[in-house]
């Protein structure tokens, strides 16, 4: 059902929004003076705004986002607090509202636990298919040399594939991160290969200036890009970063999805295959 895929792609990207806004409203109603001064809720609401638009516009970082989600929350918060900012729980609506709260507090997180679970069941299956068949002989351009590649050329070593687009900040602080493990590792059959997803000008303006040993390419045209990401559950490069790693038969063996995560992560799903 197209709701139901809908939810399940675009749901984790409000459910982080829907906690801290459920957490705010439970510390308003628990705050006799309210979280928002009456003289400064004008410019906070305005403020939320703002940064509700950025949120929406570009994802950053796990942590900057919750921050960002705290400060965008409270303010929206406005026209409730102003009426419940100064007493506490008295009345019956009050007391549905907290619950309501706690049920989207923990409703959400628990969410997003089964989304992720149910991606690394339910995706690795479609991944592994599309990359032990066509995606082996899916061509990128190796923007170095501007010749064109397959994966299958890279059958023997293990291979990380990292797809990112230029303007995906997490993607670019990823990037470093993979390519100290390529440094780590390198000499015992790793390859980092950096595929960008659309933005081929951007893309190709960030290596040159950003140039080092892993392989950057960029996937053949748009309709490529879409075709690919469509197939492992992310359309238009929801989700980005995406890594995949695939082992020296050209078999996937781990992915990961959105986020900058730790150095050891990675390694943890690398070294097994080396």
């Amino acid at each position: 059902m197209d709701w139901l895929r809908y939810l399940l792609l675009y749901g984790p990207e409000f459910a982080p929004i829907a906690s801290v806004a459920a957490a705010a409203v439970l510390l308003t109603l628990t705050q006799p003076e309210g979280l928002i001064p009456e003289t400064s809720r004008r410019r906070w609401f305005a403020v939320g705004t703002l940064v509700f638009i950025v949120l929406a516009w570009r994802p950053i970082t796990e942590g900057a986002f919750f921050v960002l989600c705290m400060v965008g929350a409270l303010p929206w918060l406005y026209w409730f607090t102003r009426t419940h900012g100064h007493q506490r729980l008295n009345s019956f609506r009050d007391w549905v509202i907290v619950l309501g709260a706690v049920v989207t507090l923990v409703g959400s997180q628990v969410f997003l636990h089964e989304v992720d679970y149910m991606r690394v069941s339910a995706g690795e299956t479609s991944i592994r298919a599309l990359y032990s068949s066509e995606a082996a002989e899916s061509r990128f351009e190796d923007y170095s040399t501007g010749e064109q590649r397959r994966l299958s050329d890279y059958r023997g070593k293990v291979v990380v594939l990292d797809f990112w687009r230029s303007s995906c900040f997490v993607c670019v602080e990823q990037m470093s991160i993979l390519d100290v493990l390529f440094d780590q590792y390198g000499a015992e059959g790793l390859v980092v290969i950096h595929v960008a997803a659309w933005e081929r000008d951007r893309a190709m303006t960030y290596v040159a200036q950003n140039q080092r040993d892993t392989v950057y390419g960029g996937l053949d045209g748009v309709e490529q890009a879409s075709s690919i990401f469509t197939q492992i559950g992310r359309p238009d490069g929801v989700g980005l970063p995406q890594v995949l790693v695939i082992d020296r038969e050209g078999i996937i063996r781990s992915s990961f999805t959105g986020g900058v995560l730790p150095y050891t992560q990675f390694a943890i799903g690398v070294i097994p295959y080396l």
